[in-house]
């Protein structure tokens, strides 16, 4: 299948949702065309293809990249999606998925195939909070699903069956989004909220982001909301770095007042905290070049014309 290289284009080709930067948001690589609004890139995922990838949008809409990110084509489309998401499996293969929805698809190639929905019991469906794919043994899927528990599959999707639940039905976790370091599985990285705080006024207003060392058993606060500083929203994008378990990017975007977004990097190891601002209405999605790890991949939000 060949090796992953690092793209090589001046100008990425496409709807202007998608591009790349080498110096961690410094300087982003220009697109052919301007991203018209509204659109939200949800997903850009990396497939084990060498220098194949796939993207998803707000609407469903599917696009396809053979040449490491440097032009991107539509392929087909997928209506009813609340959210949309993709995870990568085998080869050129993918699962499309409606984040805390029933709908699952599977994707090889452009070709996209339903799957039957993921039984809660003998008379009704549940959705589907998170999907990962075994990267050792690419049939097996695992989905974590919208009540905590857990289904696996081993036929790429085709049935599922019972596995241990993740806490209680009617649990609260005022966690919202969540993010494992692929260098090492035991630190976890956690955005949400202290309600306690929130409801005393603290200066952070609650809102921070949390580092684990343990694999999740304990956690300490990592980064603070400040007020003009740092903003933190409700289910902000974390993404770890694929070669640092100390380094974690994460986003703040809006189009109000035409802000743009601040590209955030954290180094717990240095307790360091640095900030790269761009001109788009929001990042989406992030996630790097399996070759070349220093690129990485940028979906972006367009709300305003």
């Amino acid at each position: 299948m060949g090796h992953w290289r690092a793209p090589r284009c001046a100008v990425v080709d496409g709807d202007g949702s998608i591009s790349y930067t080498r110096d961690e948001g410094r300087t982003i690589t220009p697109t052919a065309v301007r991203q018209r609004p509204v659109q939200y890139i949800f997903t850009v995922v990396p497939l084990p293809r060498a220098n194949t990838m796939r993207g998803v949008d707000s609407c469903g809409s599917l696009q396809v990249s053979a040449d490491a990110g440097c032009s991107w084509t539509a392929f087909g489309q997928v209506k009813g999606l609340d959210a949309p998401r993709l995870t990568g499996g085998h080869d050129d293969q993918a699962y499309l998925w409606d984040q805390n929805g029933l709908a699952l698809y599977r994707v090889d190639g452009r070709q996209v195939t339903p799957l039957p929905a993921i039984a809660k019991d003998d008379t009704s469906s549940i959705g589907v909070a998170a999907l990962a794919v075994n990267r050792y043994l690419p049939w097996h899927v695992r989905a974590v699903l919208s009540d905590g528990t857990i289904r696996d599959s081993y036929d790429t999707g085709r049935s599922w069956n019972h596995s241990t639940g993740l806490g209680k039905p009617g649990d609260v976790v005022n966690a919202f989004s969540v993010a494992v370091s692929p260098v090492n599985p035991q630190v976890v990285w956690a955005q949400g909220i202290n309600i306690a705080e929130n409801d005393a006024h603290a200066p952070s207003e609650g809102r921070h982001i949390y580092r684990s060392t343990d694999g999740g058993r304990t956690f300490r606060v990592a980064v603070d909301h400040k007020p003009g500083q740092v903003t933190l929203v409700n289910g902000a994008l974390l993404a770890p770095s694929p070669t640092d378990e100390n380094v974690l990017y994460f986003i703040f975007g809006t189009s109000f007042a035409r802000y743009g977004t601040d590209l955030f990097r954290f180094d717990a190891r240095h307790n360091e905290l640095s900030v790269q601002h761009n001109s788009h209405d929001g990042i989406k999605s992030i996630s790097f070049n399996p070759g070349e790890e220093k690129v990485m991949y940028l979906g972006f939000a367009a709300e305003l014309g």
